[in-house]
Parts: structure tokens; C-alpha cells; sequence
């Protein structure tokens, strides 16, 4: 993408550009198309969005401001996405310190029952009466 962007920055065409990149390259996929936009769908990777704004690019002739848009809206997504990272992590954390403080709780719980219980069993025995 930034190769792209670099060469339109320059003032060349993004058709003379792959027109020149047939002629340099070996490759069915540059020299028999000039139709990126098909290209990249026929592939089956790119998401649709993104073949969406090329082709727009393409057929419109500014391909220079949709390469921007496409890039601010990758910005965008993953600035949401960091948003919602950063909205996530301390609510996981908190989660992990409260089970730790429930485990410890009846862990402390369970110790004390245990003693009543060794106490209870202990106050059947002879010996209890005379306190």
C-alpha cells in the first residue's frame, strides 16, 4: 500500500504504474490484469471493504484519496479496537482479583468450620463436663 501511495504521491497514474509493472514482471495476475480490484476479490483474502474502496478508486480515477480514506479507516478500526481494549482490561482484572478474594474467603471459611466441627466431635468425649 505504501509503494502505491508513493508512486501516486509522484505524480504517476495508478494505471501507468501496473501498465509498468506488466512489462517488468513474469506474473499472469499483473500482466493479464489491470482490474486490481477483480484480482484481489478472485482471491478470496482481501475483506470486502477493501475491495470495495479500491474499485471505487479505480473506476473514479482518484485512487490517491481513497487509498487515504481506506487508510483512516483502518486508523479508525483500530482505534476502536484499542478503545475497547482499554475498557476490558481493568474490568478482567478486577474479575481476577475478586475470585481470588472469594477463594480466599472460603478458604478461611472452610478452616473455620473444620475447627468447629474437630470441636464438636471433641466435646462428646469424657473430659468436656468439667469445663
Amino acid at each position: 500500500m505504501l509503494s502505491i501511495r508513493l508512486i501516486l504521491a509522484a505524480g504517476i497514474g495508478i494505471v501507468d504504474a501496473l501498465k509498468s509493472a506488466s512489462n517488468m514482471v513474469d506474473s499472469p495476475l499483473i500482466g493479464g490484469q489491470l482490474d486490481v480490484s477483480q484480482a484481489l476479490a478472485s482471491t478470496g483474502v482481501f475483506p470486502d471493504y477493501l475491495i470495495q474502496f479500491w474499485a471505487t478508486g479505480e473506476k473514479s480515477g482518484r485512487m490517491d484519496e481513497m487509498l487515504d480514506r481506506l487508510a483512516k479507516f483502518y486508523e479508525d478500526a483500530g482505534a476502536t479496537s484499542l478503545d475497547q481494549t482499554v475498557i476490558c482490561l481493568p474490568r478482567i482484572a478486577y474479575g481476577l482479583v475478586m475470585l481470588y478474594m472469594v477463594w480466599q474467603i472460603f478458604g478461611i471459611a472452610t478452616t473455620h468450620f473444620n475447627s468447629y466441627n474437630t470441636i464438636l466431635e471433641n466435646r462428646s468425649s469424657p473430659g468436656w463436663d468439667v469445663l
